[in-house]
């Protein structure tokens, strides 16, 4: 369930919220980096993808990473299609697996 303030949820897992718990922005990562780094994952694919979306999500091109820019295109467009949470989270994760095939 996404909502937006886990303290009304007992039990909720924050994330991406501008809080210190759960999962979010963590000084200069992003929400992804914050879980790559917090599951200790060293697949160079999903470091890769990190980059990207932190160049989409933060737009400090920091990575310059050129697909960031594309990313934060259909993620703007997704958003302006004002589709429900459960549609953008399995768009967002086949984008992803598709991201992450790509990456060889």
């Amino acid at each position: 369930m996404f909502a937006p303030d886990p303290a009304a949820h007992a039990g909720a897992i924050p994330f991406d919220m501008f809080c210190p718990e759960g999962f979010g922005h963590r000084g200069e990562d992003c929400t992804f980096e914050t879980l790559c780094k917090e599951f200790v994952i060293r697949d160079s694919r999903v470091k890769r993808i990190a980059e990207i979306i932190h160049d989409a999500d933060l737009g400090d091109e920091k990575f310059s990473r050129p697909e960031g820019q594309g990313l934060d295109r259909v993620l703007t467009g997704w958003a302006k299609q004002e589709l429900p949470d459960d549609q953008l989270l399995q768009r967002g994760m086949e984008l992803i697996e598709g991201l992450y095939e790509s990456l060889v």
